[in-house]
């Protein structure tokens, strides 16, 4: 795990500094737009479309599972996920 793994770990378990939010089966998590657009072609052409002046995106993910959506986020964070 590298020292930029950690701090985006840090930031995304302390919720500083999100800048968009994914809403999945109720569930809200709170993201940052660089960590998704550089892991995700998918979140990248998302963002890509939504304004920068939004203060905050907000993205559904209607055919997503919460708990998947968690591991993919520990994963784009931390380098590491166990998904069960």
């Amino acid at each position: 795990m590298t020292v930029e793994t950690v701090e985006w770990g840090n930031c995304r378990v302390l919720q500083r500094y999100s800048d968009a939010t994914l809403a999945c089966e109720g569930r809200l998590f709170m993201v940052h737009r660089l960590v998704l657009a550089t892991c995700s072609d998918f979140f990248d052409e998302i963002f890509q479309q939504t304004p920068s002046d939004t203060t905050r995106a907000v993205i559904v993910l209607n055919e997503a599972r919460a708990h998947d959506v968690e591991c993919l986020l520990d994963y784009m964070y931390c380098g590491q996920a166990t998904p069960t």
